[in-house]
């Protein structure tokens, strides 16, 4: 099982608005293979800032989810919303 968490920093006024828009966006990014849970969160310290918590088959899975969103210009179209590069971590699971 591979997590990884994406940071949108939005431009300012623009979190609240986009955030809407998400769930409708991710139903395509549940439904991509390898794909086993994405969850949405607010920061509640950073009026713009939301991160995506995802949970993936693998590695590979979440790499071929991110090439084909940027072949179909989804991170190209985040360029209106953002006010900095999105940022991505990856992480492995250590146990409970």
């Amino acid at each position: 099982m591979h997590t990884l968490t994406l940071r949108l920093t939005c431009k300012p006024g623009v979190r609240e608005s986009y955030a809407k828009t998400l769930p409708e966006t991710l139903v395509a990014t549940r439904g991509f293979e390898g794909c086993k849970s994405v969850e949405i969160y607010l920061d509640q310290d950073n009026a713009d800032v939301i991160v995506l918590w995802e949970k993936w088959e693998s590695r590979a899975h979440s790499e071929k989810y991110l090439a084909w969103r940027v072949a179909t210009g989804l991170l190209q179209e985040l360029s209106v919303v953002l006010a900095a590069p999105a940022q991505i971590w990856h992480f492995d699971e250590v146990g409970t």
